[in-house]
């Protein structure tokens, strides 16, 4: 899609640099603050470190969490960041690493839990895939069963002190055998069973590496931690921690229709449906019409501002759009997840020069903007309404390409690329991307939404490298 010369190249957008060891530290005290999984992100975090008088101050925010968990988030990370600046046992690098670990996985233990019942799972399924093979790798089988006994135990860290002590030294054998296997044999089995020809071997491979993986994050979020107490102790020096209340979720109207034929013009309203009926043909064969329907299915759609777009909006509103307001000159927006297609589509504003992480280009229906309130001027205004428009006819664009060539750009646990798994995953990317469409010009454009009564949820408009107050 065109507007006024522009092409849009699906959220490149010039942020696919790697992260800086500083960005690194950022994102994985966001990652350990992040602690349910699924809920739509409820605990996302976003986070940025800004200069302050006396020391760094550490604002940070999440997607939908209550003021208690906010509070208790700023508890666990002050505490933290604490006892790392002071060291008070005197520890070295290993045994202070082991420490952050520990506190990290007990804050993030409803997450674990997850993380090790997925796990168990996939290593159930693999073993019986493995069992099923016409020639038998024997040692493989063993390195299963080997991840299957250490995964094992008992998951309790409430019931005594000795119970707690032991399941969290439990979890740290696991994960100390998950790096043992990333540089031996079972790395090499790992990658090549995740792209062979059986489509079910393939899908419980590609399951135990992404759960492998996530147990792993803890202890390259405790290695990382630790050593920027090294190279930055400034940084862990009176640190001040505060948060900004999450956004409140507020109602969209969508579409009346969910009929295919209707949407499309909705959606895509330069084009009709029979310019697409042989692609639509195809994808409805992997149930694009019930990813539809269940996507609106709800007339009233809840939709959340995310947390990384929610942080941002907060530091324009305090004016705080300079690279000396911020640590190490670092307009860094850490986040405990790659950004979302839509908040990646945000960050592309040419004029803004914050930074994320590169976007998994995932689709979320439930995304919003920041509102505008009565009081903007209409000059903001009509920039609200050229990033809304902007962001769209990405949307469309992206839309178009994936009906057309069948491809999707997010990305999922499973990175399988055969026929079936790319035409499958192409229909729920574009019945996502279709239900937004439809729910973004018909529930908020042309009009802009109503003004909202959410502290720290006004609009400014962009000048100097951001947002900039009026």
């Amino acid at each position: 899609m065109k507007r006024e010369g522009n092409t849009y190249a699906s959220g490149s957008g010039g942020k696919d640099k790697s992260l800086t060891p500083f960005q690194k530290y950022l994102s994985k005290l966001a990652l350990i603050c992040d602690t349910q999984k699924g809920e739509c992100g409820r605990t996302m975090t976003a986070l940025v470190c800004l200069k302050g008088t006396e020391g760094p101050e550490y604002i940070f925010t999440s997607n939908y969490r209550k003021e208690t968990e906010l509070k208790e988030t700023k508890s666990f990370l002050s505490n933290l960041l604490i006892f790392i600046g002071t060291n008070p046992d005197k520890l070295g690098a290993k045994p202070l690493q082991k420490q952050v670990l520990w506190r990290s996985l007990e804050f993030n233990f409803d997450k674990l839990e997850f993380y090790l019942k997925a796990l168990t799972n996939a290593l159930e399924n693999c073993i019986a895939s493995e069992n099923g093979r016409k020639l038998t790798d024997f040692q493989t089988i063993k390195q299963l069963h080997s991840l299957q006994e250490k995964a094992s135990f008992p998951r309790d860290i409430e019931s005594s002190e000795n119970a707690r002590t032991k399941c969290l030294s439990d979890c740290e054998t696991l994960i100390k055998a998950i790096q043992a296997n990333k540089t031996g044999v079972f790395e090499k089995v790992l990658q090549s069973r995740t792209v062979e020809k059986d489509a079910n071997s393939a899908d419980n491979w590609c399951k135990l590496r992404h759960y492998l993986g996530r147990l792993h994050s803890y202890r390259q979020a405790s290695e990382i931690i630790v050593a920027a107490a090294t190279t930055w102790p400034d940084l862990f020096e009176s640190p001040r921690i505060d948060f900004i209340r999450s956004a409140q979720k507020k109602h969209i109207p969508t579409p009346k229709t969910s009929n295919l034929s209707q949407i499309i013009p909705i959606a895509l309203p330069e084009h009709e449906f029979r310019d697409f009926e042989s692609d639509i043909a195809e994808l409805r064969i992997y149930d694009l019409d019930e990813i539809i329907n269940k996507q609106l299915q709800n007339r009233r759609i809840k939709t959340m501002i995310h947390g990384e777009v929610h942080l941002h909006n907060h530091l324009v509103q305090q004016g705080k759009t300079n690279p000396t307001d911020f640590w190490n000159d670092s307009m860094f927006i850490a986040t405990s997840k790659p950004t979302c297609r839509l908040c990646q589509y945000y960050f592309n504003c040419s004029t803004n020069n914050f930074q994320v992480q590169t976007s998994h280009m995932n689709l979320y229906p439930k995304w919003r903007l920041p509102d505008i309130p009565d009081y903007q001027s209409s000059e903001d205004r009509d920039l609200y309404e050229d990033l809304l428009q902007d962001i769209i006819e990405q949307m469309q664009h992206d839309t178009l390409q994936m009906l057309e060539q069948k491809i999707s750009r997010g990305k999922t646990n499973d990175s399988r690329t055969d026929s079936h798994s790319r035409l499958s995953t192409t229909a729920s990317y574009l019945g996502s991307g279709l239900s937004n469409l439809g729910a973004e010009r018909q529930g908020t454009s042309p009009r802009l939404p109503s003004p909202s009564s959410d502290v720290g949820e006004s609009w400014i408009d962009i000048e100097n490298g951001g947002y900039h107050a009026r």
